[in-house]
């Protein structure tokens, strides 16, 4: 993966445009006094999310401050450059998209997760990963890395699991072709900033989808030059994801 490139704005766009449509049949005063609403709203989200989601961000502004301008060059400069609202943002956007596509997930007849490859930690220092049309599939030569542990869980009930990069949707590609017309729920395992896009993506091609964030960011395309940093999971979350005795929420 060489970056995060403008195109791969899509699924925000597509959000944008139903507002940009409705706003332009709306009356210029009415437009105005949405406008303010939503204003008003993302500052009350910034301070409130801060104060609840803050613990979970506390090195975002460092992050900005220090490493982030020699991003500048960069394919992923405005990716990176995300600011700490917009993690709490995806934070909370990620429980409102599970709890609205759960029910829909748990008929699915076939389930699969999507894990990045950062989460994986060979003790050699070399994955034996082997590729498929879906994404790599864990060999298992590392009892401690968890996407062995993930794979081994997901093997006692019947799903299957692959790694792939943010920047790769397998269902969307030729390779894998045919699978969205199946009854197929997915996991999709990912830093904040790219997994309320992916839910969206997935439900344009009329697939359920659960995320799960990564408990920190960590990889070497975006967040670790120096050779990533493997990142990790709540185990525990993802077992009540998979659960099927957990009903939606309200």
């Amino acid at each position: 993966m060489l970056g995060y490139r403008f195109g791969e704005f899509e699924e925000e766009i597509r959000r944008l445009e139903v507002w940009k449509d409705y706003l332009s049949q709306t009356p210029v005063e009415r437009q105005q006094e949405w406008l303010e609403n939503i204003v008003s709203l993302a500052g009350w989200f910034e301070d409130a999310s801060r104060e609840v989601l803050g613990n979970y961000t506390p090195n975002v502004e460092t992050f900005l401050a220090q490493a982030h301008p020699g991003y500048r060059w960069r394919e992923d400069f405005i990716f990176t450059g995300r600011q700490r609202v917009e993690y709490h943002l995806n934070m909370v956007g990620t429980e409102i998209m599970n709890r609205s596509f759960r029910a829909e997930f748990l008929r699915a007849d076939r389930k699969l997760i999507f894990v990045p490859p950062c989460m994986a930690a060979p003790k050699d220092g070399k994955c034996q990963a082997t590729g498929t049309p879906y994404g790599e599939r864990c060999a298992g030569c590392t009892p401690t890395c968890q996407v062995h542990q993930v794979t081994k869980l997901a093997e006692k009930l019947g799903i299957e699991v692959f790694m792939i990069p943010d920047s790769f949707s397998p269902l969307a590609s030729s390779d894998g072709a045919g699978l969205e017309h199946a009854r197929v729920g997915v996991v999709g395992v990912s830093c904040p900033l790219t997994i309320v896009s992916g839910g969206y993506e997935m439900k344009r091609m009329g697939i359920p989808a659960q995320g799960l964030i990564l408990d920190h960011c960590g990889c070497s395309w975006h967040w670790d030059p120096g050779g990533g940093i493997v990142t990790e999971i709540n185990m525990r979350q993802l077992k009540g994801i998979l659960d099927d005795r957990v009903e939606p929420r309200d």
